[in-house]
């Protein structure tokens, strides 16, 4: 899967080591965020950059749930979004989503903040880590691992129309008024 060349490359790319401790029993099986809906074969490899292939457009402002199945009790999923386009996942403040403990499936509701960089496609990565403590960081501290990328544009909220008019009433008892 080749990177949409809009999307500016990440910092960290973790290894894409394929996993001996029975692929199976841990990582992510679904994940539903706005358009991206993407059932995925858990944990064979480590990292899945689904870029070019999963996107969605998000509003500012509006309140999107998200749906994570993972394939064994007791996972830790972190999701980042790279809001300023920089390449790099900054701790705390592009850390989304932090479920600890997560048992088989999590919703979540995550609304999009008033960012600068809009109308482009930024990184967003999911992480189903089986280690007994959440991580900080959307690049390492954590063994056994699933990382998925996705693509997402994030777009200025709608600015309702401003009524730019002026009435001047009628005394009589006519029906119509007139508006300029």
């Amino acid at each position: 899967v080749t990177a949409n060349p809009a999307i500016p490359a990440p910092t960290c790319t973790p290894s894409n080591s394929q996993n001996t401790i029975n692929p199976s029993d841990h990582g992510i099986n679904h994940f539903i965020f706005g358009d991206i809906d993407n059932s995925s074969t858990p944990y064979f490899n480590n990292y899945y950059n689904y870029t070019c292939c999963y996107h969605t457009n998000l509003t500012m402002g509006q309140t999107y749930p998200m749906f994570i199945d993972v394939n064994n009790n007791y996972e830790f999923v972190t999701v980042w979004m790279d809001l300023n386009s920089n390449g790099s996942f900054d701790y705390p403040s592009e850390r989304i989503i932090d479920c600890n403990q997560v048992v088989d499936t999590e919703t979540v509701f995550y609304t999009i903040p008033t960012v600068t960089t809009f109308n482009q496609n930024i990184r967003m990565r999911v992480i189903s880590n089986s280690s007994s403590f959440s991580v900080s960081s959307a690049c390492s501290g954590f063994s056994t691992y699933e990382m998925e990328d996705y693509s997402v544009t994030i777009l200025p909220a709608p600015v309702p129309p401003v009524a730019n008019f002026t009435f001047t009433a009628n005394e009589s008892c006519a029906t119509t008024a007139t508006f300029t």
